[in-house]
């Protein structure tokens, strides 16, 4: 069982095209036909040695996802964010609004987690460029694709790319922003939710409850 057997589920319609060093390029490229779509649940491996010029150029995923229902200027306009997709109640107990951000699954243990953000983007990346140093706890190796990432945060390169949301915040202004993950137990319905809260510029994650995805 290694990264490539998770599942991972992103909820986009399109990504972000990079050129030759990575650096994104400022348009909006749909997922439709392509390595890219994980739309369905689908195994990180899948696809990940596609022929495929985006893949070649990063070595596997390293790319930002364009997420769905981003309001406020999800083409160029101010900030570009989102409704969390989490409500909390009086009780303590948070309710889902609409489909996650972002799931990944490990369906031989059942463990998951879910991504929710007020952000307009989740960054996946692969861990192309892990390698054996530093070592992992008790002195293991970390090698190539021994892991993988959900970045919730505004599209890499948005400072010189003026159809993406604006990053810019000006003296005086405050920027607030949440992202949660929950990580819900394998057999159980309720999960341990876990949030962050990042001022200025934020990143956001969420994970939410429920036994997806099933076998």
């Amino acid at each position: 069982q290694t990264m490539r057997d998770h599942v991972v589920a992103i909820a986009a319609d399109s990504f972000i095209p990079t050129d030759e060093f990575n650096i994104p390029l400022g348009e909006y490229r749909d997922v439709t036909g392509t390595p890219f779509d994980f739309r369905s649940p689908t195994k990180i491996g899948a696809r990940i040695e596609a022929d495929d010029d985006q893949l070649k150029i990063a070595a596997g995923y390293d790319h930002n996802y364009a997420l769905r229902d981003t309001h406020g200027g999800a083409r160029g306009g101010r900030g570009g964010t989102r409704h969390l997709g989490l409500e909390l109640a009086s009780d303590g107990r948070w309710t889902r609004k609409r489909e996650a951000d972002a799931i990944a699954s490990d369906r031989t243990t059942g463990r998951s987690v879910e991504v929710y953000t007020e952000e307009p983007a989740v960054h996946f990346y692969s861990g192309n460029y892990l390698g054996n140093d530093p070592m992992g706890k008790g002195g293991v190796p970390i090698e190539r694709r021994a892991g993988f990432c959900f970045e919730a945060q505004h599209f890499t390169n948005s400072p010189n790319q003026p159809a993406f949301p604006s990053v810019v915040l000006e003296p005086g202004e405050r920027w607030e922003t949440r992202t949660v993950f929950w990580f819900p137990k394998p057999s159980a319905a309720g999960g341990l939710l876990s949030s962050c809260c990042c001022r200025c510029s934020g990143q956001n994650f969420l994970s939410a409850p429920s036994g997806w995805p099933q076998t």
